[in-house]
Parts: structure tokens; C-alpha cells; sequence
């Protein structure tokens, strides 16, 4: 398997669900390829096969500005003004701290970021609410955000039934294989 430039974790803040940990992988014809981590392997070894030498690593985990009293960073204020909720940085305690530093041992020359998936997937909705999705690419979205933030993605992890997280994963899935971002994905969503 040939290595990535990009790669996203979606991991439990709880290290004692390590069978919920997803890896998403850039292919080399672009599609975006996910599969679960293998639990029986250290997830930093995991990412070292997958990732080229100066790979961007994103993991959906807090792993800067953990420290403090507050169970708040900064960042997180912000979001959180902005309508995106989120939790405190505590419950992951440093763990996301702890897997960006043996990434960084393990891969000297990648870039590792943190990612909030959910905050992305606000904007991807509020632009496709203003039908301004597909101006996402030319980085023309100035001023598109406001009219179609007042409305709440579809709820595809806390919906009520099994039949409404179905029909909201449908919505997601159409945003982001959708003519305006046209993703694809192995295997296919």
C-alpha cells in the first residue's frame, strides 16, 4: 500500500474504546479511503505505515492549549460563541497531547493539526443551506456563513431513531460526494 500525504484520526476521547478509532487516508487518485484502526496495534505506529515522511496528520482530539484550570481553551470559547458545541478539553486529558508528540517522534517531518469534524461539517452546512457550497473551492465564501448558520445540520450521531440517523447520514453523504465538492470515497459512502 503506498503511503499518504494526508491522514485524519477519528478517535474516542476515552482511551478504553479503542475499537471506535477510524482512519481516514488521501489515496493517490484522491478518494478518501476509511477504515477502523487496528486496536491491537499503537494507533502512532498505525499512522507511521500509513503517512508519507512529511504527511499532514489531523486528529480529532485536543492536543494544544491543554493545560490550565479551565476546562476551556481559547478555541474552544470561540466555537462555542459561535453555536458549535463542543466538549471540554478535560475529558480527554492529555491524550491527544500525548499522541501528537510520538506522532512527531515517529514522523519528524509531518505537519500534526487538530481537527473538529463537526465544526467543519457546520460551515459545509451553512453553505450548501445558501447554496454556496460550491464556491467553497474558490475560496469565495465571504459573507455566505450568516444566512444558512440558524439552521442545525442533520443529526446523523443523536438522532432518535435509527431511521432518522439513516436519512441524515444520506444528507451528509449527498454534501460531500454532492457536484459542489464531488469527494469520493473507498468504499463508497
Amino acid at each position: 500500500m503506498s503511503r499518504s500525504r494526508v491522514v485524519a484520526v477519528d478517535l474516542p476521547w476515552s482511551a478504553a474504546h479503542p475499537d471506535r478509532t477510524a482512519v481516514a487516508v488521501l489515496t493517490p487518485s484522491g478518494a478518501v479511503s476509511v477504515s477502523s484502526a487496528d486496536a491491537g496495534r499503537a494507533l502512532p505506529s498505525v499512522i507511521a505505515d500509513l503517512a508519507e515522511p512529511d504527511a499532514h496528520i489531523l486528529l480529532d482530539i485536543p492536543i494544544g492549549g491543554c493545560s490550565g484550570s479551565g476546562a476551556f481553551r481559547p478555541v474552544d470559547r470561540r466555537l462555542a460563541g459561535a453555536g458549535i458545541p463542543l466538549l471540554p478539553w478535560t475529558q480527554a486529558a492529555d491524550r491527544g497531547v500525548r499522541l501528537a508528540r510520538e506522532i512527531r517522534v515517529r514522523l519528524p517531518q509531518a505537519t500534526v493539526d487538530e481537527v473538529y469534524p463537526y465544526a467543519v461539517f457546520r460551515v459545509l452546512w451553512a453553505l450548501h443551506r445558501t447554496q454556496s457550497l460550491g464556491l467553497l473551492r474558490q475560496g469565495r465564501i465571504e459573507g455566505r456563513l450568516e444566512r444558512g448558520w440558524s439552521r442545525w445540520p442533520p443529526r446523523y450521531k443523536r438522532a432518535r431513531t435509527r431511521g432518522e440517523r439513516l436519512a441524515a447520514l444520506s444528507k451528509v453523504r449527498r454534501i460531500l460526494t454532492g457536484a459542489e465538492l464531488a469527494l469520493s470515497f473507498d468504499p463508497p459512502l
